[in-house]
């Protein structure tokens, strides 16, 4: 996965600022870290994958939820309510459900994703979650 310039510039500042204090080598460390995440896929990390996912839906399917006991898989998210709101906004979904996720079985979806967040899907049936927004009554 090649990394655009404008990600490369937000890494750098990431861990430039963090390990600034540590010694005078941050810049190499950073060009280290930079070096390796460029020859690993970024969502074939587990640990970068994310343990909580918001999933936009309708009140119908809300219904459904309910009824069967779960989400049925796959299920897409976004990795933050602000990526989910916007998403709602565009399709016009009214509900949003937050749920934990292993990260093992959590994979970045090819498209779907916005300004605000990431999109991810999850091989699991969820069956533990909570309405984090709903402008439905």
């Amino acid at each position: 996965m090649e990394l655009t310039e404008k990600q490369k510039q937000d890494f750098y500042k990431l861990f430039t600022k963090e390990l600034l204090d540590y010694d005078g080598h941050t810049q190499l460390f950073a060009d280290a870290i930079l070096h390796h995440f460029e020859s690993v896929p970024l969502d074939g990390l587990v640990s970068l994958r994310p343990k909580k996912l918001y999933h936009c839906t309708t009140l119908k399917k809300a219904k459904r939820y309910r009824d069967t006991g779960a989400i049925l898989q796959p299920v897409r998210g976004f990795n933050n309510i602000t990526a989910a709101m916007a998403w709602c906004m565009r399709t016009g979904r009214t509900i949003i459900y937050e749920f934990d996720v292993k990260p093992e079985f959590t994979h970045k979806l090819p498209d779907h994703h916005n300004e605000f967040g990431e999109a991810w899907w999850t091989e699991e049936d969820i069956k533990n979650y909570k309405c984090a927004w709903s402008a439905s009554s």
